[in-house]
């Protein structure tokens, strides 16, 4: 229902793949990359505006922080892939 909304409303593009007809590609529009563009620039200007809020020390604070942050996100990312691989290998069973 939201992908046929976008679709609607001139964000997302459904084109079929050329190699298996079953496979429906679904594509930013020109419009919903402007909207991304303006999101990312409104983003990075409250940012700048907290930024400069902050002391040295506050800013310092800040960054471990995100880099925290980054690095659990990276981390379970990770498990996850492997848990992802692990399920989706072969498994032999014994057969008595």
């Amino acid at each position: 229902g939201i992908v046929d909304r976008l679709v609607k409303n001139g964000y997302l593009e459904r084109n079929r793949s050329d190699s298996d007809r079953r496979i429906v590609l679904i594509k930013l529009t020109d419009k919903a990359k402007t909207v991304v563009n303006e999101i990312k620039n409104l983003g990075s200007k409250y940012f700048s505006i907290i930024y400069e809020s902050l002391s040295d020390e506050e800013r310092a604070f800040l960054s471990k922080i995100i880099t925290k942050v980054i690095n659990s996100i990276n981390k379970q990312e990770s498990v996850d892939k492997k848990e992802e691989f692990s399920e989706s290998q072969i498994r032999k069973i014994e057969i008595e």
